[in-house]
């Protein structure tokens, strides 16, 4: 679809040097050219584009993530989540927006499958019920990807907007400072300008499990957890993600000063 907005009423080719374009505005001139050109009444033309469209990442705050309401056209539906590891995502019809009608909840095992809505390639996680409540997370939402879901009853995933997605963004819990990481291979190298930049890098990259960041400005993304830290100066630094998902506990390793590792140990410090 195009949209003209300006006729040219002057001009000398196109952009020429002393021969500026000028140009007429369609729209306040929009009731002579409908009441004398053409047929098609105002109503009839297509509204302008939004100026701010809405953001399609929707970032829970907040330890415990979020909630999204289950009902045939939630305003909810279709819309990607971000959260952290970890954190929860409830999915509820028991509130005042249930609407009677029995819903479930399916995990698709691809992002072709979601935009489908195909059963075949799906796992029932609840079953039909007018009236539930399903929490995904902890375990569910350790592994740093992205999942999909929906309710499959009717038309409810395609016509009824009852599907979402969760993007899982690493929870870089676990920070050495004045160490690099090492034994693994960065999967991006580039600059930035803080160190935070470079921690939102990670979260927006699939499969990023630990950065590495120093006083030169340099951002090292890993998708492979470092199995070995190498002491260095202390602009330097090596952060991990979570490994399970008791935001209190510490790698066996974390004590900087420790130097014999255990028997389950499988980081290094040297």
């Amino acid at each position: 679809m195009y949209f003209t907005f300006a006729l040219t009423t002057s001009g000398y080719g196109c952009a020429s040097e002393n021969f500026p374009g000028i140009y007429a505005r369609l729209d306040v001139q929009s009731s002579y050219i409908f009441g004398n050109l053409c047929t098609v009444p105002p109503t009839a033309r297509p509204p302008p584009p939004p100026t701010n469209p809405p953001p399609t990442n929707i970032q829970f705050s907040g330890e415990l993530g979020g909630e999204i309401e289950w009902y045939r056209g939630t305003v909810q539906g279709g819309k990607k989540f971000d959260i952290l590891q970890c954190q929860n995502v409830v999915v509820d019809w028991t509130g005042v927006n249930r609407d009677g009608q029995p819903h479930s909840i399916w995990e698709f095992r691809s992002q072709e499958a979601y935009k489908d809505c195909d059963q075949s390639q799906a796992t029932r996680l609840v079953a039909p019920a007018t009236t539930a409540s399903h929490v995904i997370g902890q375990v569910d939402t350790f592994d740093v990807k992205r999942r999909y879901f929906g309710s499959l009853e009717g038309d409810d995933c395609t016509t009824g907007r009852m599907r979402f997605s969760i993007k899982v963004r690493p929870r870089l819990q676990h920070k050495f400072p004045g160490y690099e990481c090492d034994g693994a291979t960065p999967m991006k190298v580039k600059t930035t300008e803080t160190l935070v930049e470079c921690r939102k890098m990670c979260k927006r990259l699939q499969g990023c499990f630990a950065i590495q960041y120093n006083n030169k400005k340099r951002c090292r993304i890993y998708d492979k957890q470092p199995t070995r830290l190498v002491e260095s100066n202390q602009g330097t630094t090596c952060e991990i993600a979570a490994q399970n998902c008791d935001t209190s506990s510490e790698l066996s390793l974390l004590a900087i000063n420790k130097k014999t590792p255990g028997a389950d140990d499988n980081i290094i410090v040297g």
